[in-house]
């Protein structure tokens, strides 16, 4: 794509709230508003065309920062065979801990269980979730190992445990779903 401010222009439009954000956000950048748009545009364009759905990884990527910048502490990076040494009752400790914090920050339940299970499994497995968030499905070769398995079935529990959402949990081989009533 060409983001020279010389070529051709072609008309967008948008709801006038979207317009004044874009124009606000632009000026803070110093930058003009059509080269603004059409940076953000670009790597819209590029996320969704390596299969990245923008609502997704926007909520993984808010996720992931509030718990960087407001809570030292809850996650720690480690050897992945930790998890072989800590109880199920550790984990489903860990996962209350960080929905109990997470909710803090959102009133709609499911959507931060939806991202937190998300961005917690998206490092050891290939997550779909269904259009309707009513479907969480994590698909791994890890998960052969059912200690693992079980682990991650303790988390999604504890996460549970404080969103309080009607759950149905299925444990398959090689894949956890997660279903939402």
């Amino acid at each position: 794509m060409n983001n020279d401010e010389g070529s051709e222009r072609q008309p967008c439009f948008m709801r006038k709230d979207l317009y004044e954000e874009l124009k606000n956000l632009a000026n803070e950048s110093g930058i003009s508003i059509y080269k603004y748009t059409n940076e953000i545009l670009e790597a819209a364009i590029d996320l969704e065309k390596n299969g990245i759905r923008l609502n997704m990884i926007r909520d993984q990527i808010l996720l992931l920062f509030k718990i960087a910048t407001n809570y030292k502490g809850l996650l720690l990076l480690a050897p992945f065979s930790i998890y072989k040494e800590s109880s199920k009752e550790e984990w489903r400790k860990f996962g209350k801990e960080i929905m109990a914090y997470l909710l803090q920050f959102s009133n709609d339940k499911r959507i931060t269980l939806i991202s937190t299970l998300s961005l917690l499994l998206s490092f050891i497995a290939d997550i779909n979730v269904n259009s309707t968030n009513t479907i969480f499905e994590a698909r791994s070769p890890l998960f052969a190992d059912e200690e693992l398995q079980n682990t991650m079935i303790e988390i999604i529990e504890g996460i549970n445990e404080i969103a309080e959402i009607n759950i149905r949990i299925e444990k398959q081989y090689g894949s956890i779903k997660v279903k939402l009533e």
